[in-house]
């Protein structure tokens, strides 16, 4: 079982300063100090909890105190969004932020994982996404002892939306508890994600825990990724164009959030 004891201030300083975006802490850090803290992480049987937020995400957590409370207790946060990097440098309240996109520290971790032969688990819904994703890297990072799962249907409040929920997720924590991961992907979206395993984390009977939000769909190509020419700053344009259906949660990101950044800076109300 891994010492669940998190890591110290020291630690944190050591690795980067966080900055905080509408009452969040994010972390001024790169895929090189996540992959070492990751390590130490396995190496000391300890445990690390990594969280992705982006605009909407944070603007969510203006909302909701439990999610607020979750990013806040994760161990690293990174800065998954170009408009948490511009609010930054608007808000010029500590050390610049690097953008890390979840998706891309996900492979990058999967790649250590097949260094050093590590069990990782990923945890998606049940629409098949992790069994996919699972099946796509298999033929690539062949040394990696994949486990993909399908996790219970929860509702905003990361809980089981029934009583039989609530049994599949006993028995999913049950197995992750077997398998003792070096690593544990999930990827419910958010909030829910988020919540589940700050709830969980101290009884699931991994090293490090990540939340992964659609990277299964993306590594499985049912989602496709922006091509290697496309802005990162324009990538909200890319997902109306191959997600229109997620209008709303744009709007939310590019005009919503800048707006609620705004009214920090000069201490007005919405």
């Amino acid at each position: 079982m891994p010492n669940t004891q998190r890591y110290t201030e020291e630690d944190r300083k050591r690795d980067g300063e966080s900055v905080q975006i509408l009452g969040v802490a994010i972390d001024s850090t790169d895929s090189r100090r996540v992959i070492d803290r990751v390590g130490k992480a396995v190496r000391e049987n300890g445990t690390l909890f990594i969280t992705t937020p982006n605009p909407e995400i944070v603007l969510q957590a203006t909302r909701d105190a439990e999610l607020q409370k979750a990013l806040n207790g994760s161990d690293i946060a990174i800065a998954d969004g170009v408009g948490l990097i511009l609010a930054q440098k608007f808000l010029k309240n500590g050390k610049p932020l690097m953008l890390l996109k979840g998706r891309d520290l996900f492979i990058s971790l999967i790649q250590e994982a097949n260094l050093h032969k590590w069990n990782v688990v990923l945890l998606g819904n049940r629409n098949g996404s992790a069994e996919e994703a699972a099946k796509v890297l298999r033929k690539k990072f062949t040394s990696v002892l994949f486990h993909p799962m399908a996790g219970p249907q929860l509702t905003e409040e990361g809980e089981p939306s029934s009583k039989e929920e609530s049994e599949i997720e006993k028995r999913v924590i049950k197995e992750i508890g077997h398998i003792k991961p070096e690593l544990l992907f999930v990827a419910f979206g958010a909030p829910r994600q988020e919540k589940w395993i700050y709830k969980w984390k101290g009884q699931l009977h991994a090293n490090v825990f990540m939340v992964v939000g659609g990277a299964f769909d993306y590594v499985s190509g049912k989602v496709p990724t922006p091509p290697s020419w496309w802005p990162q700053s324009g990538e909200w344009a890319w997902r109306l164009v191959t997600q229109p259906k997620r209008w709303k949660r744009i709007i939310n990101a590019t005009v919503v959030f800048p707006r609620r950044v705004l009214q920090t800076k000069f201490n007005t109300r919405s």
